[in-house]
């Protein structure tokens, strides 16, 4: 019986060291903690949990989880010292309840009994790096019913601390790449794609559209209202660009009050297009309470797999066909090279009738 149990001992220490190096690799956070959440159940063997994040105000936020409810996810905000999950948080300790009837502090954790069937067994488990807790693991229900057991927390705990390692090492690598205010990608993580992009274009025979964007009489917006009211302008305008692109597409922000989009697998004839319906949208949507009209002015351009053309010949001409759009009146899209705004919009036309 000994034997048995230090085999299957053996067993999942090993799972969990594989699980761990997987794990170690994934740079992106929206990429790393589902498979995290996955690296859980199956080293857990459980039927629910979530890894919830610290956010800046101290408050726990679900961003991977297996088997609960979307007004679970929506809800469980617990802030720290709140329910199991605030105080593993708070402590930095474990949490193990083999009987959640019979546990007090349990009731502070589940939301509803009459809407959310409640857990019949939970281990919770802080991720820490360096002494700073980021989150924590929560495990509810074993797939075989049985309790959690010691060699569980043990062993459950490795994978936690190998998980927090990963976390902060991508949040670290997520710093250097985004723009701090916008979240946004940064310049420079811009340029390397946009060279990559280059490169895959050339390779595949494909084309591609990049847009520089810059809001009009930005300095006036911030001499007017102030600072605060123009890093509004900013963060918001980069959430109206992240929603307005697919998920494929590269939004970052340039530098100052400019913004730049790589548009993947683009039709050349669209491209003018592309930017037309994002200045309607950016032009129409409302600003902070005082209701600030916005606009801004486009310069964009396409690629198509040229072989004599870098990366700073794209954004040249794009940056070109933005002055001239600033030139011409603001508020308006400019496709390089042709640089008759007035010409575009005729041959745009075309395309839609």
């Amino acid at each position: 019986m000994k034997e048995n149990k230090l085999r299957q001992y053996e067993k999942e220490r090993l799972l969990i060291e594989e699980l761990s190096s997987e794990i170690s690799s994934i740079l992106e956070l929206n990429k790393l903690l589902p498979k995290i959440m996955d690296a859980f159940v199956e080293a857990a063997q459980v039927s629910k949990g979530s890894i919830m994040l610290l956010n800046e105000e101290g408050v726990l936020e679900i961003k991977a989880s297996v088997g609960l409810s979307e007004r679970a996810i929506r809800e469980s905000h617990p802030k720290l010292g709140e329910g199991i999950a605030g105080k593993v948080a708070l402590t930095g300790k474990p949490i193990l309840i083999n009987d959640t009837t019979k546990d007090s502090l349990y009731k502070d954790f589940v939301l509803d009994p009459e809407k959310e069937r409640p857990a019949e067994t939970l281990l919770c488990l802080p991720l820490i790096f360096k002494n700073r807790v980021l989150g924590v693991a929560n495990l509810e229900n074993k797939i075989d019913h049985q309790p959690f057991l010691r060699n569980d927390k043990v062993l459950l705990s490795i994978l936690a601390n190998q998980s927090a390692v990963a976390i902060a090492n991508t949040q670290l690598y997520n710093s250097s790449i985004t723009d701090g205010l916008t979240g946004l990608y940064n310049q420079k993580y811009f340029r390397l794609s946009l060279t990559q992009e280059i490169e895959r274009t050339r390779r595949y025979k494909c084309s591609f559209s990049l847009l520089l964007l810059d809001i009009d009489y930005f300095k006036k917006i911030n001499d007017t209202y102030g600072h605060q009211t123009g890093d509004y302008v900013l963060s918001e305008l980069a959430k109206l660009l992240k929603s307005s692109v697919r998920a494929s597409d590269l939004c970052a922000r340039y530098g100052g009050e400019e913004f730049v989009v790589i548009f993947l697998e683009s039709d050349p004839a669209d491209t003018f297009w592309i930017g037309e319906r994002l200045r309607k949208k950016i032009e129409r949507a409302p600003f902070t309470e005082k209701r600030l009209v916005v606009t801004v002015s486009i310069g964009m351009v396409s690629y198509q797999g040229e072989k004599n053309i870098d990366n700073e010949d794209l954004i040249k001409s794009a940056d070109t066909a933005l002055y001239q759009s600033k030139n011409n009146g603001r508020n308006r899209v400019t496709l390089y090279p042709l640089l008759d705004t007035n010409l575009q919009y005729n041959v745009a036309a075309q395309f839609i009738e």
